[in-house]
């Protein structure tokens, strides 16, 4: 499920800028493991 929160925290910030602005880096993405997100 956090990892659908993240994705789509990154699709709602992004929706608002205007066409063709810069969206920068929206951070690492995170990675998974069968016991859930890793953490380092």
């Amino acid at each position: 499920m956090a990892y659908f929160e993240w994705g789509t925290a990154i699709a709602q910030e992004v929706s608002q800028q205007p066409p063709g602005a810069d969206l920068g880096d929206p951070g690492p993405t995170p990675r998974w493991g069968r016991d859930g997100l890793v953490v380092d």
